[in-house]
């Protein structure tokens, strides 16, 4: 992927990746088009759908630019694919169960202005009864993370703006060249290892590094649905588990110095030693996450060089 690019200053790349929403996309992609922002280009993915999905999109949202994909490669690549054809200076990654207030754009970009370290824009996520879904991501003592303010009710709470470690995913604002800098020698800007889940977490953590900084914008709302809503890790297919099991590793892997792991030593241990039961016990089709990991692992190691050197 090529960085340094020309793109049009002030627009704004919409990147949605799909796979069987159907019934979420139309809600998204309307909200997308509608944006009080003038200078929006929306590039829709399709990673294969077999219910509709595609030809929704292009029946319903000509404007839209839609790839089809013959089968399902992973969010990541998806993603790399949208950010390799991107027009805009600025680059939002959105969840098709994700539905952005009409003003979402015009609050996320002041948050650039006279703030040139800052790469990426988080917001708030809000679920639809009202309760926050994410006001940012944030590390946990045991190296794990979690999205701030999940679950609160407290329309008060996480109402200021400031800087965070990261933002969710499901609506993350990035600066397009900013983004392409994290590009390896392989062209991924978003590691495809991962397929899907903490593909956020990573680039985030990879940023920091080289001294960027994410900044939470509460006024910048958006309605997050959930994909899986109302049954838990139960509703989550398993090989999607597996996947956001393995994940974990590998950005730790990649991005854990020293430093991090002597501070998350305890923690880490416990958890992972919690982890391990909870599969034995519960969860046992997770095993096969540890081997994924492991045979990811010496590309993960290669990967994690390769930012050292250019960080």
């Amino acid at each position: 992927m090529s960085g340094g690019r020309n793109r049009a200053a002030g627009r704004v790349t919409i990147a949605v990746v799909t796979w069987n929403h159907r019934a979420e996309i139309g809600d998204c992609l309307a909200a997308a088009g509608g944006q009080t922002w003038a200078d929006v280009e929306l590039r829709v993915v399709d990673n294969g759908s077999t219910d509709g999905t595609a030809e929704l999109v292009a029946s319903g949202f000509p404007g839209a630019s839609l790839r089809r994909e013959s089968e399902n490669g992973g969010l990541s690549r998806a993603l790399n694919r949208a950010l390799a054809g991107a027009t805009g200076e600025f680059f939002l990654t959105l969840n098709p169960d994700v539905v952005l207030s009409a003003d979402f754009l015009d609050r996320a970009l002041r948050a650039f202005a006279g703030r040139p370290e800052v790469w990426c824009v988080a917001p708030r996520l809000v679920r639809p009864d009202g309760a926050l879904d994410a006001a940012g991501v944030e590390p946990t003592p045991d190296g794990r993370f979690r999205n701030r303010g999940e679950g609160s009710r407290d329309p008060l709470a996480f109402d200021r703006p400031g800087e965070v470690f990261g933002a969710c995913g499901a609506a993350a604002l990035y600066r397009s060249e900013a983004l392409e800098s994290l590009a390896g020698p392989d062209g991924e800007v978003f590691d495809e290892d991962f397929f899907v889940y903490r593909e956020d977490l990573d680039v985030a953590w990879r940023a920091a590094r080289r001294g960027f900084r994410t900044w939470y914008e509460p006024a910048a709302i958006a309605t997050h649905r959930r994909r899986w809503p109302g049954g838990g890790r139960s509703a989550v297919p398993r090989w999607i588990r597996r996947h956001s099991f393995k994940n974990r590793y590998l950005m730790l892997a990649k991005n854990a110095d020293l430093g991090f792991l002597a501070r998350s030593f305890g923690p880490l241990v416990r958890h992972e030693a919690a982890a391990l039961a909870w599969t034995l016990v519960r969860e046992p089709h997770l095993l096969l996450a540890y081997g994924q990991a492991a045979l990811r692992l010496p590309g993960a190691l290669r990967k994690r060089r390769q930012a050292r050197r250019a960080s």
